[in-house]
């Protein structure tokens, strides 16, 4: 600005509060995936979004049921810690145990984790969804279960189970936060970083005590965020008392 304007006397505070001002703010980057071609047919994205939020808006929050796996490492850690200025901070291992992991299976509705499994051994295939489903989720009538577009979760079988008394809707290929179960992942695994154990029964007890610390409206929070969004942001009404300076001149 002032290679083009030479007079131009002005602080980067001022152009930091004139920016703030026109609702402009700094960001975190994000890089979201919108493929043009899935299994060598074409697909618009955001046609996909449109699509998915016109029939999730034809039903209640309140019968929701979100289902996904995660991958847990057994050895959680904070990514910052506190040391003595001059020390890096360095949690050394002497166990192989270190570098397993483990694969979680969780299903949450607004009134909390209806149900979870942690698998020792092995990811997810389509007998042990069904098997989760048959032991949390059948009892359930008229419920929309969200899924993402794993393989094993577009097994027949599968389908057929969950189609018997609910509604299965796949979440939007490659838009994570389609499924309300990712953020509760989010939160799991930072809360697990404060957590001491390094084998598979202390991962899966501190996976139970992580569960009973997290309030209860923290769920019908996340699903309300996900599946009742608004169209457009509200911008909130200026409050700010701007002061009157006197010229110097």
């Amino acid at each position: 600005m002032k290679n083009k304007y030479s007079k131009l006397n002005i602080t980067r505070r001022h152009i930091s509060r004139i920016i703030k001002e026109n609702y402009i703010s700094l960001k975190l980057t994000k890089i979201r995936h919108e493929p043009i071609k899935r299994f060598g047919k074409d697909i618009n994205i955001k046609e996909k979004i449109k699509d998915f939020y016109n029939e999730i808006k034809n039903y209640n929050i309140d019968d929701i049921i979100c289902i996904d796996e995660t991958s847990i490492n057994s050895l959680q850690l904070r990514h910052y810690c506190y040391n003595e200025v001059g020390k890096r901070c360095v949690v050394k291992t002497n166990s192989q145990e270190v570098f397993k992991k483990y694969t979680g299976i969780f299903a949450i509705s607004i009134n909390g984790v209806e149900g979870y499994e942690l698998y020792n051994k092995g990811g997810i295939d389509g007998d042990r969804l069904l098997a989760f489903l048959e032991r949390f989720i059948n009892k359930y009538k008229n419920k929309v279960i969200i899924l993402d577009n794993a393989s094993s979760h577009r097994n027949i079988r599968v389908k057929e189970l969950i189609n018997k008394n609910n509604k299965l809707i796949y979440s939007v290929p490659y838009q994570h936060y389609t499924n309300s179960i990712e953020m509760f992942f989010s939160l799991l695994k930072s809360k697990l970083q404060k957590k001491q154990g390094l084998y598979y029964e202390d991962l899966n007890n501190n996976i139970k005590e992580v569960i009973k610390t997290i309030p209860e409206d923290y769920y019908k929070r996340i699903l309300n965020g996900t599946y009742n969004r608004q169209k457009d942001y509200i911008k909130k009404n200026k409050v700010r008392k701007y002061k009157n300076y006197k010229s110097a001149f």
